[in-house]
């Protein structure tokens, strides 16, 4: 999306918050926290509104530079989707998409079918714990099996049943058979006491591996009417879990920042059909020469630079954003736990435009995305745009761009408008109660003996 529209959209937002925060815990206001991963090499923000990064200080995703370095961007932004049906075969649609509108609040969902009874605000912030404070706690109860100096960040942490919750945050936990922030159980009692000796831990990682740097927060879809995507909410808990690592002897690790989406079904009915999207606009830089593709085989899609240097202009790009020069990267995001059954591109369009590969504008556009539809509900096909083939596929761009034979951007008809993706999987019943987990990668490379397609 072009600098100028996406500054407009922040603009909408900052007009929003200038009503100030609604504490009605069924309209729900904006999320405004965030915390940023950057711990090793990259740097990226967790955000409460559904979407991840944005192209902001705080939460911009990019190499991790020293302040006053110039930064360059490769994410714009990031978005959950979620799309099911139910019994009688209503679509549920909710969406992380820009900020000018939300889907998505602050806080779990504590009763049936979406009634939430607390202070949304309570929830609008994430907690976050470093790997020194996790080893200082288990110096301090390994020595003599007691806690001597309790450290705020183990002890007010939100996890099942943590005694010294309420006492530090002033609002007590919800008690549910799902859990909630991820941890270490020393004694397996299935309640987080630090007391214990136990630790916070993300839920995809063993024990012995604890991360740099730890983010955990939690959000839902029925604190709002969906005013992003206009969809009737699935009534769905979305716990995030953020971490990275600092391996300094490890290249892919030290250029890796993780997420996991732990996904549960709140509503009083069950649903069907479920699918989950991940939303990406990047910004490799300079927005104007961006290029996609994907790799179903390896669960993975990316970003790279359609010419060797990367700038609108030579270095230079337009509105103004950083940009890699002469050493344009690939922004890998993998699937981990999860297969990723599509992967679908669509035009973030200027106002006025309206066609079929354009951004989507209903309920039934997002889902139809999630499945490799245009708007019209035609398929995408293979080769070229995607819209004129005879060939269905559920994969835009799926061949490696250093193959000249083969289906990517860097080989299809010039695509040179601003453009979008989404990765998806395709997961079917969502009963009452249910959990689904994605854990994903997000692996920065650069190399300066490489070019744009080498580096891919």
């Amino acid at each position: 999306m072009s600098t100028s529209t996406k500054f407009y959209l922040s603009f909408l937002v900052l007009i929003l918050f200038s009503f100030g925060k609604n504490i009605n815990a069924q309209n729900c206001p904006f999320p405004t926290s965030s915390e940023s991963l950057n711990t090793n090499n990259l740097k990226g923000g967790i955000l409460l509104n559904g979407t991840l990064f944005s192209n902001t200080q705080d939460a911009y995703f990019g190499p991790n530079l020293p302040q006053g370095f110039p930064q360059a961007s490769v994410i714009f932004t990031s978005g959950l989707w979620l799309g099911a049906k139910n019994n009688s075969g209503d679509l549920k649609l909710s969406g992380g998409v820009y900020g000018s509108a939300y889907d998505y609040v602050a806080g779990p969902i504590t009763n049936d079918n979406g009634q939430i009874s607390y202070n949304c605000d309570f929830y609008d912030r994430l907690w976050m714990v470093m790997r020194s404070e996790i080893l200082a706690h288990l110096a301090d109860f390994e020595d003599n099996g007691v806690i001597d100096n309790p450290l705020d960040n183990i002890y007010d942490y939100p996890a099942q049943g943590n005694p010294f919750f309420e006492n530090i945050n002033g609002f007590s936990l919800p008690n549910t058979p799902q859990g909630l922030a991820p941890f270490f159980d020393q004694n397996n009692d299935g309640i987080y006491n630090p007391i214990d000796g136990d630790f916070p831990k993300p839920s995809a990682v063993d024990e012995s591996a604890i991360p740099g740097q730890m983010i955990w927060g939690i959000f839902n879809d029925g604190g709002t009417p969906n005013n992003a995507t206009q969809g009737e909410p699935l009534n769905a808990e979305i716990q995030i879990t953020g971490w990275a690592y600092n391996c300094t002897d490890n290249e892919v690790l030290n250029n890796t920042l993780f997420t996991s989406h732990k996904i549960i079904n709140r509503s009083n009915e069950d649903l069907d059909s479920l699918a989950v999207g991940f939303f990406m606009d990047f910004n490799m830089g300079c927005w104007t020469d961006d290029f996609m593709g994907s790799a179903p085989s390896l669960n993975t899609f990316y970003g790279y630079n359609a010419d060797e240097v990367d700038g609108s202009t030579g270095c230079q790009c337009a509105g103004g954003a950083t940009t890699f020069c002469q050493n344009p990267p690939v922004q890998a995001i993998t699937l981990l736990n999860q297969e990723m059954n599509s992967f679908m591109y669509f035009t973030n369009e200027s106002p006025g435009q309206n066609t079929i590969s354009n951004s989507p504008n209903t309920p039934l556009h997002y889902y139809d995305f999630m499945h490799s539809k245009w708007k019209d509900g035609s398929p995408l096909t293979f080769g070229a745009d995607g819209l004129q083939g005879s060939q269905a596929t559920d994969f835009a761009f799926s061949d490696n761009p250093n193959d000249l034979t083969g289906w990517s951007m860097n080989t299809a008809t010039p695509l040179n408008d601003d453009k979008s993706v989404l990765g998806s999987s395709h997961l079917g019943n969502f009963a009452t109660g249910d959990v689904v987990n994605f854990d994903l990668a997000f692996t920065f490379y650069q190399d300066e003996n490489l070019n744009h397609l080498e580096v891919v």
